[in-house]
């Protein structure tokens, strides 16, 4: 099997390496904040970064997962926080506008966000594993609804100008049914937005919807089929979200490797202890697995063959491998890799999040599971 990014890819990835090594990283200490400054998210529209994998004719990048995956490895490396945005718009919100959209609902929710000109949300509560936590609640009104309640948005550093949300369209009788809605943040009324303040809360905005008003195109697919939707968009997620990995796991390889090879206060480096270059070596082979798990099942992607396995296994192993790195470079730099001023301290929380993001990594050994029992028996 041969799945070599093509020539475009490949450029595109590069494309990706450079901006992130000459723009990204000269203002890291801001995006490490969880602050993501607009003015990047408007290059990285400028260079399809925030919709690679969208078609071109809908205003995207048209790379395929491929070189979707890896521009993400990149910007991720460079910037966790700004690799999470990246990630969203792409995976959880253009794509599932891409799946479930209607007539019309791509030039007017889609376009914006795949140009930069805005960035898109989706709720923070997962409604497949928490359906109990959808407060928003829609109501038929005319033509179209009203949509009242409250509810956390993943914020990605700036705030959403569009969002994918789950609301209850049922009878009122806790029948359970969710709609997903998509709305436009700046020119819908009965919306207002709180940044969430605190360490590492500026990821989180709190929606609050009162008498929303929402016309019949801001519904995604039809009424009910929310929790649907949501389960057939996951395994395309979870490639995003193996390739944000691999992107994390190996700036903590950087960066464990960089304080290394520094003479310590007795002059000698750290590095030159088997141990060391052991758990580094370790790492750099775990991280290299990922990026081919990680290309196979966006390949797979891409030329839409069976992939769901593939993409289960990527973001399993990716991020698992990504923590382990995480937890070996702050083993390497010792008390100094967990101090808040440390880039670790950041990137730590994102590989744990790439974890138990879009399910659990220990609910996705079990569908795994369920694709190996299916073979078995298969084959007997």
């Amino acid at each position: 099997m041969d799945f070599e990014p093509t020539a475009e890819q490949r450029e595109f990835g590069e494309r990706a390496r450079r901006f992130a090594h000459e723009v990204i990283r000269s203002r890291r200490s801001h995006a490490e904040e969880a602050r993501v400054p607009a003015d990047i998210i408007r290059q990285l529209g400028e260079l399809q970064m925030m919709s690679a994998a969208v078609p071109a004719e809908d205003g995207g990048g048209g790379k395929g997962h491929v070189g979707y995956a890896l521009a993400l490895m990149e910007i991720s490396k460079a910037c966790a926080t700004l690799g999470a945005a990246v990630f969203v718009n792409n995976s959880l919100y253009c794509h599932s506008l891409l799946e479930f959209e209607k007539k019309g609902q791509r030039a007017k929710y889609l376009r914006p966000c795949a140009l930069g000109e805005g960035i898109g949300s989706v709720v923070l509560n997962h409604p497949i594993s928490e359906p109990g936590k959808v407060r928003i609640r829609a109501l038929r009104s005319g033509s179209g609804w009203i949509l009242n309640g409250d509810q956390d948005l993943i914020g990605n550093g700036v705030l959403p100008s569009h969002c994918i949300l789950p609301a209850e369209t049922g009878d009122g009788s806790g029948s359970g049914e969710i709609s997903l809605f998509v709305l436009d943040l700046r020119n819908t009324s009965g919306i207002r937005l709180v940044p969430e303040e605190g360490p590492g809360r500026a990821e989180t905005i709190k929606l609050h919807l009162e008498n929303c008003p929402v016309d019949e195109d801001g519904l995604l697919s039809e009424p009910g089929q929310g929790l649907k939707c949501l389960i057939n968009t996951r395994p395309k997620n979870w490639i995003g979200l193996a390739a944000r990995s691999v992107g994390v796991g190996r700036a903590f390889l950087e960066g464990a490797l960089d304080f290394a090879v520094k003479p310590g206060p007795s002059g000698k480096a750290l590095f030159s202890s088997q141990a060391v270059q052991w758990a580094l070596t370790d790492a750099t082979v775990l991280l290299d697995a990922s990026e081919l798990l990680t290309l196979k099942a966006a390949w797979l992607a891409d030329r839409h063959k069976p992939f769901e396995k593939e993409a289960a296994m990527a973001k399993l192993y990716s991020s698992d491998g990504a923590m382990k790195a995480a937890l070996e470079g702050v083993q390497i730099m010792g008390e100094e890799g967990f101090e808040r001023a440390n880039p670790f301290w950041e990137l730590m929380r994102h590989a744990k999040k790439c974890q138990i993001e879009q399910e659990s990594n220990l609910r996705l050994r079990g569908f795994i599971t369920g694709h190996l029992v299916r073979a078995l028996k298969g084959s007997i």
